[in-house]
């Protein structure tokens, strides 16, 4: 898991960022160029690393399944990514630096699906996602608000097909996922079929007027595959990248959209029945004493929070890292139901 911070800002937006099923979060940082972007727009993020799968190799999954609820597997190894989110980020919004009522995530793949499932788990949290090839409609859907969505997808994903019907948890369409989500969010027009209108590289699928602006958004990218539009690099057998540059157009998405202020931030993050946990590693790097201000002293003693409640849902080994005045990294090793 890392996470990053930015210096010298005070509210930052922060981002939950959740990879695709066969990365980790170093990998995905470097794919998606996400570090170096963050670090330029001045928001902050928390990159999480998900779980192996027993029998699957070097897959990583997120527990969400079909409809986008919890996966068996996970719920029988007594991992619970929701509740470990929940506490990560009670633990990290305490920081005065992060602005609580622009929290968003942003996934690819089944990290998207994981986002979706934040999303009507967690909507009293999250102020608006962007899932990235993961566009789903949660069945039950347990959203308490309108979720604003920006959603990114190739036409030639052949893991995810944009018209659905592919492996058992994506059956439905993404223009019918995007259809059912502004049903939710009771926009304009959302009993009819979403229209794709061409904007330069892409296509564009709107629904606005929705109540607390919660708009729905889908780009739709001609020939791209299951990738980062934008990504430095393509990874193997996924098909084409698209030019459509997702890291911007989600930045300015997000920066539209920020919590209702009907919305109690500070009584939706609380957590109980967690497992006792009575051992735990924190080793802070030296260049620590380098660092100033209230934000980055706390930081400290959040990310060992933030550890512990890492070893509770079943994370083997932690330590924080601080490498220079911008940046801290909290490592831990990948959950394994091997």
């Amino acid at each position: 898991m890392t996470m990053f911070l930015p210096g010298g800002v005070e509210d930052a937006p922060l981002w939950l960022v959740l990879h695709g099923s066969k990365n980790t979060v170093d990998y995905f940082l470097k794919y998606t160029d996400l570090s170096n972007f963050a670090q330029a727009n001045h928001f902050g993020f928390l990159a999480l690393q998900a779980s192996r799968i027993r029998g699957s190799g070097n897959s990583y999954q997120f527990d969400v399944g079909a409809h986008s609820q919890p996966m068996e597997v996970m719920e029988d190894a007594e991992i619970h990514d929701v509740q470990f989110v929940r506490e990560a980020l009670r633990e990290v919004l305490k920081l005065p630096c992060i602005d609580k009522r622009r929290v968003h995530c942003a996934g690819y793949s089944n990290g998207a699906r994981f986002c979706m499932r934040l999303a009507a788990e967690m909507s009293m949290v999250f102020a608006s996602v962007a899932p990235v090839s993961g566009l789903r409609f949660p069945k039950p859907n347990l959203a308490n608000r309108p979720i604003p969505i920006l959603a990114f997808h190739g036409e030639a994903d052949a893991v995810n097909p944009f018209k659905g019907h592919g492996d058992t948890y994506w059956h439905e369409s993404v223009p019918d996922a995007m259809k059912d989500w502004a049903q939710f969010n009771q926009c304009s027009g959302s009993f009819a079929a979403p229209k794709f209108l061409q904007q330069a590289a892409f296509l564009k699928g709107s629904y606005t007027g929705c109540k607390d602006n919660a708009t729905v958004e889908v780009i739709r990218m001609p020939n791209a595959g299951h990738q980062w539009p934008g990504a430095t690099f393509t990874i193997p057998g996924l098909g084409i990248v698209s030019t459509v540059d997702a890291n911007r157009l989600i930045f300015n998405f997000f920066a539209q959209h920020r919590l209702p202020d009907y919305v109690d931030v500070n009584g939706n993050l609380q957590v109980t029945g967690l497992r006792a946990v009575t051992d735990h590693e924190i080793q802070p790097d030296e260049s620590f004493s380098k660092f100033s201000g209230i934000c980055v002293v706390m930081s400290l003693a959040i990310l060992a929070s933030v550890a512990l409640a890492a070893k509770i849902f079943a994370f083997v080994k932690s330590s924080v890292s601080l490498g220079n005045p911008s940046t801290h990294r909290l490592l831990l090793n990948s959950r394994s139901l091997e």
